[in-house]
This record gives structure tokens, C-alpha cells and sequence, in this order.
């Protein structure tokens, strides 16, 4: 079980990553934001990046259980769109900095997310669409590849490049998104 240090570090860090980014943040200004000794923080995370590796894993923790309380017998399309928001949720406060320098400076870890978004949000999405199409809410498509596509563009706009270079928030971009894949771009 984590100690109320251990709690206090991991959402210490959560908010100076997510503004200064991994990369600019040492632990030494992580001890000064705590108002604790370097000492305090090596008894807890051996450094940075089993720091990072706890917060991203928060996250797919809230992320799993957003997905276990889901319930995708009636409504599938809805229950869907809710629990995208609530990952989505749960992204977007990890900004693009953060994201960014998980990527290149740990990219072991960027790979762990990777296979989350593919793996387990896939199974629940392809689920999904195909409970949708037996209840005609959808039309006969190929629910895996369907599933993929929505992902991977979930996944190409939520890229930290594209966030940083088009100057766009993580939830804008994933609201916009969203919108355009379930109701389309026609106003009629």
C-alpha cells in the first residue's frame, strides 16, 4: 500500500511533469516542492522514472476501471462515447510535454502505453461496435477495423508532435474527433 509520502510524491510529480515536462524536472525540484529532503524521495522511487512509470500507471489503473464498469449490452454506442470521454478524461491532463518526453527519454515506458491502447482499448471498442451492429445501432462494418481506425486516429492526434506543432489542447483535439467519427461532418 502506498505511504501518504509515496502519494504526496507521485502528485508532486504528476503536476510538475505536466508542466514542466519529465525532462526539465529533477528530483532535487521535486524535493523542494514537497518541502522534503532528496533523502525522503530515494526512500520511496529509486528516481524519475519509476516516478513516471507509477503515474502512468494511475492512469491505465482509472483507465481499467472505467472499462470494468462499463456495460455494453444496451446502448453500446452511447456506453461507448461515455467511456471514450472518460479515458479521454483521463488523458488530457497529461499534457503534450509530458507525453513527449516519455517518448524519447523513456521509450520502454511509451511502449507500455502504446500496448494499453492497443490491446485493451481495442477489446473493449471492437466489443462494443460489434454489440452495436446486432442491434442495428450501426451499420455491418468490420468492427475490428473500425475499432482500429478510431483508435489509431485517436492515437495520431494525440501524438505529442501534433499537439505542440498545431497548438491544440488534448481534450479539443479528442472532442473535435469524436464528434466528427459518430456524427460525421454533414449538418443535415
Amino acid at each position: 500500500m502506498a505511504t501518504a509520502d509515496r502519494s504526496r510524491i507521485l502528485d508532486a510529480a504528476d503536476r510538475l511533469f505536466n508542466t514542466r515536462g519529465y525532462r526539465s524536472v529533477t528530483m532535487a525540484d521535486l524535493a523542494a516542492e514537497l518541502g522534503m529532503s532528496k533523502k525522503t524521495l530515494y526512500l520511496e522511487f529509486s528516481g524519475k522514472a519509476e516516478i513516471a512509470d507509477e503515474i502512468v500507471e494511475r492512469m491505465f489503473g482509472r483507465i481499467q476501471h472505467a472499462i470494468d464498469e462499463s456495460d455494453f449490452e444496451d446502448e453500446p454506442v452511447q456506453n461507448l462515447k461515455v467511456l471514450i470521454e472518460r479515458i479521454k478524461d483521463e488523458v488530457s491532463h497529461m499534457q503534450p510535454i509530458f507525453f513527449r518526453d516519455i517518448q524519447k527519454d523513456l521509450p520502454d515506458l511509451w511502449h507500455r502505453i502504446t500496448e494499453f491502447r492497443a490491446k485493451r482499448i481495442l477489446a473493449v471498442t471492437q466489443t462494443s461496435i460489434e454489440k452495436a451492429q446486432e442491434l442495428g445501432e450501426i451499420r455491418a462494418l468490420d468492427a475490428r477495423l473500425t475499432a482500429l481506425i478510431l483508435l489509431e486516429a485517436v492515437q495520431s492526434v494525440v501524438r505529442p508532435e501534433f499537439l505542440s506543432r498545431y497548438q491544440y489542447g488534448t481534450r479539443e483535439v479528442l472532442d473535435t474527433l469524436l464528434n466528427v467519427f459518430f456524427h460525421g461532418v454533414f449538418s443535415t
